[in-house]
């Protein structure tokens, strides 16, 4: 599989480039037109993009050759100019008047005057440049970013799950095990809005940037829409149903399906001052999930339960529907204050939610409710001086139901039965951030400086667990039948059937509150026309950790390798350092709150079975284990620390590319990124049994922890490391108005010592160095965009990866921790005869799954999952119906009311737009003159080709599946039910 994904990689990254190439000659020869373009935006100082304002292209003798007006984002394209020499004139109510130097436009040469207005009569700036893509020393320009907005949003699905999946693939691997995050308007955080209500989608911009926390190679950037001064709507109905899907190969018959989702938006003005964005959304899916499992069956003939020979699959009704609605207002406070108010209501209720081995008894009914307000005010202090004052407040209620209160069965590497261990929870969450950012220019430098306050409450109210889980090894599973069929005890079962039995008892409700703050600035020197130098730092502090003062530098260069006078550079070099942390999260806040060692909780856990009375292990009585009230640690419960040396997790990065002006149209990236994850979380068991004093089924070593008052402490320990190194090859392609591609291909290596995993060893966390569980080596994306004959649009979206590794581990609890990962050792061949219990003949050679002092372990990770592939397919075509218009230049209806709207987070758009000139011909779409309505149908098929991506193995050594896909793979790669499905749309425009 290896071979057959090295070779995808290569074709698809040689076909992507080749056809970049084949085009780009295609798209330079129609340059011979007699015509030239002019193209670009118009901002204010603060970054707001001005609508209505007048562009006038004129000649050097001052006779207008075209007048055109931005549209409602600020775009504006004047076509048709006869070669010659022309300025460009920008006139715009309470802007001075802006004219550009002279530019000479030769025969079919497309080119982008992007104009900055000022306040009164200070000087405007501007940059011209060809198209776009281009490569710029600009701090916020790296070529291997992408920014996707108008039409082009079109590419990506309407379905908010699909959505999220192909985000996460858009922005490619960041490093380490966290991944990349999510900024909304700025905000960390919350849920994805509708995608009617995004304007835009920018990501990997300024990756060293010392005003995010988080690395920023995996940073998603979503920017809402604003309201825009005339009313415009947009209804759309998305629809799939099984009959247009594929079907599972682990299930003969799947019952029928289906997904019906709306939208409806509306825009427009309140007033002189005011304008209005509404959007609203419901989808209603009732999908089906697959679980698979192998079942104990009895045999009439002996009266004994075995183990079936054949795999049993089924399917589970598994519908979840959910609403959002997101108003926002725009409000011009003044001439310099721009104050947006956004509202979020978001509700989601889903039942039949289980795994792939979950047994439909472990499904809960889940309802979750969350609302988002979020206020910013951007105020021009001067010309050179722009303050932005953000604020977040959201609120979640989240509940869940299990339809089984009977003990939760585990049967390691098979299947999870009984009920939810989960059982009934509510919880309230709370979020608050403030953030106040100031962006000043002086000279040569461009200055950015701010602060961003948080916290997270949460209240939570859990019977998790009450009812008792009993974990079983395959085999043991089959003895446990059999013993109480016979009317036996479990506590007669052979060692190493039974692995161990988990309840808790006590205290329900539990806060935790996690405060954290951080300071920055940076600056932007443009040491010359063809050297840039950024530095920056930052500053974090957390409550509840003993690390309070985080110090994360970060510097950045770009360097024109060869620009030359007035010509613009088509070579630039870029590097970076920077340290970026990771805070320590509610959540674990919340777990060490809840079973802390005077948390008033008992989570008790046992290694023998001799508590347990009943007949049948769906109504076993757990009365026995529990410990005698109050609910103090004992040597039989486990209790969750902080380390009291927590050091907060950072990572190291360095990185440096080389970017290309290939073609007039095509840039393409050549990146390296070395990262050095240290302090990195993982869970240890900080009262471990001291190494020699625990041996699995020794009769002569009882075991001695440090704390013999006290059982296991799962300790949340920061001193795991890893390490990563990543080299990525970008292409963005613009190739005439009607094509644009973006793509990357990513080769990634990493090793680590358990970094947010569990260690197997507690006291040498090094055991468990090796091979990265959180990489794929190779992986390969690519997205485009064109416009075909008869107006047709063609999306094509493809990503490929090898699989990531996976563990090989033994079902037993080899060192007492109650952590069931402990590898087996690899052995002579001899060992492995048939009928063994403790040996197994593998792919990976004879692995003892009891491994005794001074055998080799198998590595860490040594499994290979399968690689997956997918081509994703979006057709589409508009029509212009009703009166014809006048038109104004392009665009949905997300633009900016008028130069006073504010300009969002995250400062200008970045250089490598991923095509299109920021949407339709005014509203229709439709070739020819605008029309006041359009009306649009589309067709999108995920996974096209219908290849079959299969899941992660199962790694248990001993069971009957071992090194088996259970599953499909997830994500992009396939829904619960299809491995491809088909979505039809429909949507109407006014």
């Amino acid at each position: 599989m290896y071979f057959k994904l090295h070779w995808l990689v290569h074709f698809l990254v040689g076909t992507a480039l080749g056809l970049a190439c084949l085009l780009g000659a295609h798209a330079e020869a129609a340059d011979s037109a007699t015509t030239a373009t002019v193209h670009g935006h118009v901002s204010d100082p603060s970054g707001a993009r001005i609508a209505k304002a007048q562009i006038t292209i004129a000649t050097a003798s001052g006779t207008a050759a075209k007048t055109v007006a931005s549209d409602d984002t600020g775009a504006y394209e004047a076509r048709g100019l006869t070669p010659g020499n022309y300025v460009v004139i920008v006139d715009s109510p309470g802007f001075a008047e802006f004219q550009s130097q002279a530019l000479e436009l030769t025969p079919g040469e497309v080119k982008r005057v992007d104009v900055t207005m000022a306040i009164e009569v200070a000087q405007q700036s501007v940059e011209v440049s060809d198209d776009t893509p281009q490569v710029s020393v600009d701090a916020g320009s790296n070529a291997n970013s992408i920014v996707i907005k108008g039409s082009d949003l079109d590419a990506l699905s309407d379905d908010p799950d699909e959505l999220a999946n192909e985000l996460s693939a858009l922005a490619g691997p960041s490093a380490g095990p966290n991944g990349g995050q999510i900024y909304i308007d700025g905000f960390t955080g919350g849920q994805l809005p509708p995608k009617s209500a995004i304007r835009e989608i920018r990501i990997n911009q300024n990756p060293f940037s010392a005003e995010f926390d988080r690395l920023g190679y995996g940073r998603i950037e979503i920017l809402t829409k604003p309201g825009t001064n005339q009313l415009h709507g947009r209804v759309f109905l998305q629809g799939n149903q099984s009959s247009l899907n594929t079907g599972n190969p682990f299930t003969p018959s799947v019952p029928p399906y289906y997904m019906l989702q709306y939208n409806g938006t509306v825009t427009g003005s309140l007033g002189k001052k005011t304008s209005f964005e509404m959007s609203v959304e419901q989808r209603n899916n009732h999908d089906e999930n697959v679980y698979t499992y192998t079942p104990a069956v009895l045999d009439t003939t002996s009266g004994q339960y075995t183990l079936s020979p054949t795999q049993f699959s089924d399917t589970l009704s598994n519908p979840h529907d959910r609403i959002e609605i997101a108003p926002r207002i725009d409000v011009q406070l003044g001439q310099k204050d721009t104050l947006t108010l956004r509202y979020q209501f978001f509700r989601n209720a889903e039942s039949g939610d289980i795994g792939s081995n979950d047994l439909p008894s472990q499904s809960q009914d889940t309802h979750f409710i969350e609302h988002t307000i979020q206020a910013s005010d951007a105020h021009i202090v001067n010309d050179h001086m722009v303050n932005e004052t953000r604020f977040e407040y959201r609120r979640s209620s989240d509940s869940a139901a299990p339809v089984s209160t009977a003990p939760t069965l585990v049967v390691s590497g098979n299947f999870t039965g009984g009920g939810a261990s989960g059982q009934s929870s509510s919880q309230h969450d709370e979020h608050f951030e403030l953030q106040n950012i100031t962006t000043m220019s002086k000279g040569s430098h461009a200055i950015k400086f701010g602060t961003r306050l948080r916290d997270n409450r949460i209240a939570s109210s859990s019977f998790s667990n009450r009812n008792g889980t009993l974990v079983f090894s395959e085999q043991g599973y089959v003895d446990a039948l059999n013993a109480l069929a016979a009317g036996d005890s479990l506590s007669t079962l052979p060692q190493g059937d039974f692995t161990q039995l988990r309840i808790s008892a006590g205290r329900t409700d539990f806060n935790a509150n996690v405060f954290d703050a951080a300071l920055f600035i940076e600056d932007d020197w443009r040491v010359s026309p063809r050297f840039t130098l950024s530095g920056g730092l930052r500053w974090e502090s957390q409550n509840h950790i003993s690390d309070r003062s985080d110090w994360a530098p970060r510097v950045a260069l770009a360097y024109a390798l060869d620009a030359k006078g007035n010509k613009p550079a088509k070579t630039v070099l870029r590097a970076g350092y920077g340290i970026f942390y990771d805070r320590f999260d509610v959540d674990s806040v919340l777990s060490a709150a809840e079973n802390g060692i005077d948390s008033g909780q008992a989570q008790v856990t046992l290694l023998s079975p001799a508590c347990l009375s009943g007949t049948d292990l769906n109504s076993m009585d757990f009365t026995a284990c529990l410990p005698s009230q109050p609910y103090a640690a004992t040597p039989q419960t486990t209790t969750v620390q902080i380390s009291p040396d927590f050091h907060s997790p950072y990572v190291n990065q360095f990185g440096a590319s080389i970017e290309r002006q290939a073609t007039k149209s095509i840039t393409a990236t050549v990146t390296y990124l070395r990262s050095l994850g240290v302090h990195q979380m993982v869970t240890r068991d900080a009262n471990a049994y001291l190494p020699g004093t625990f041996e699995y089924g020794s009769t002569t070593l009882t075991g001695a922890r440090p704390d013999a008052a006290l059982g296991v402490i799962n300790e949340f320990y920061p001193e795991a490391v890893f390490k990563q190194n990543q080299m990525i090859v970008n292409v963005n392609a613009r190739l005439g108005p009607k094509f644009s591609m973006f793509g990357f291909y990513n080769f990634s290596d990493a090793n680590s010592n358990g970094a947010g995993g569990t260690a197997s060893n507690s006291y040498n966390l090094n055991q468990d160095y090796g091979r990265a569980g959180f990489v794929s080596r190779h992986m390969v994306f690519m997205m485009g965009n064109y416009v075909g004959p008869w107006g047709i649009r063609v999306n094509p979206f493809v990503i490929a990866h090898t699989g990531r590794p996976y563990n090989v581990v033994s079902s037993l609890d080899l060192t007492g921790d109650q952590y069931l990962n402990n590898r087996p050792s690899i052995v002579a061949s001899s060992l492995c005869t048939a009928g063994s219990t403790q040996y197994y003949q593998t792919k990976f050679g004879c692995l003892n799954t009891i491994p005794q002092p001074g055998e080799d372990l198998i590595p860490i990770n040594a499994g290979d999952s399968p690689a997956s592939a997918a081509v994703n397919l979006r057709l589409s075509r508009d029509f212009g119906i009703g009166p014809k218009v006048e038109s104004g230049g392009g665009g949905d209806f997300g633009g900016p009311r008028g130069h006073w709207r504010g300009r969002g987070p995250g400062g200008g758009f970045g250089p490598g737009g991923f095509g299109g000139n920021g949407g339709r011909p005014g509203m229709a779409g439709s070739q020819g003159a605008a029309r006041k309505y359009s009306l649009s149908f589309s067709v999108q098929a995920l996974n096209v080709l219908n290849i079959i991506n299969y899941g992660t193995p199962l790694g248990t050594v001993g069971t009957s599946r071992f090194g088996e896909s259970t599953s499909l793979q997830r994500g992009p790669f396939s829904s619960g039910a299809a491995a491809r499905r088909i979505f039809m749309q429909a949507v109407f425009s006014f």
